[in-house]
């Protein structure tokens, strides 16, 4: 799946989004987004990897990595007839990655989309 885009506060900060679910078998781009040039950058946490192989025989349970703000997205829940059922859920929480796609007969299904990331300022008076 895609990433979620970035957000900035002009030139001061930025803050990634969340890494896209790789695809059954894959293991990259599982790196966790961060944010840069605060006084706190928050990274967010790394997600997992379905298996590959040439059955639907992995078990659920993969998610995408969670941010600071909630968890990542659900990975595709496998054992099921359908390619639907093998399709990663995208991230919902700012700066969380995509679920993990998982194994279709042997085809490698995508994983989803990350959540696009967020800039908190707080301004005191």
């Amino acid at each position: 799946g895609a990433s979620g885009g970035t957000s900035s506060f002009a030139s001061h900060c930025t803050g990634t989004g969340g890494t896209g679910g790789a695809t059954a078998g894959v293991v990259t781009g599982l790196n966790a987004g961060v944010g840069t040039g605060g006084i706190i950058n928050i990274y967010g946490g790394n997600g997992t990897s379905s298996g590959g192989g040439s059955v639907e025989d992995e078990t659920a349970g993969y998610v995408g990595g969670s941010s600071y703000w909630g968890g990542g997205g659900e990975g595709a829940t496998g054992n099921n007839v359908g390619t639907s059922w093998m399709i990663g859920k995208a991230g919902q929480a700012y700066g969380s990655g995509g679920g993990p796609g998982e194994d279709n007969n042997g085809t490698g299904q995508p994983g989803a989309a990350g959540a696009a990331g967020v800039i908190y300022i707080e301004e005191y008076v």
